[in-house]
């Protein structure tokens, strides 16, 4: 019994389209949240805040 594993077509088949994905999840999501503490507090400060945080930044720069 011979089993070869072919790694890249398991990784192009499954792996990348599940990033693309969440990615394509987590964006419309981040943004809501963010225009979600826009409408409740009214404060832009806070809006600047979520912005700066090492999270959204890191996604926002892989997205963009």
């Amino acid at each position: 019994m011979n089993y070869q594993v072919n790694y890249i077509e398991i990784v192009s088949g499954a792996c990348i389209p599940l990033i693309i994905a969440l990615t394509a999840i987590a964006f419309p999501l981040l943004l809501q949240t963010v225009s979600r503490i826009d409408d409740k507090y009214s404060s832009t400060n806070l809006v600047k805040v979520f912005y700066k945080d090492k999270i959204c930044k890191s996604y926002l720069f892989f997205w963009w």
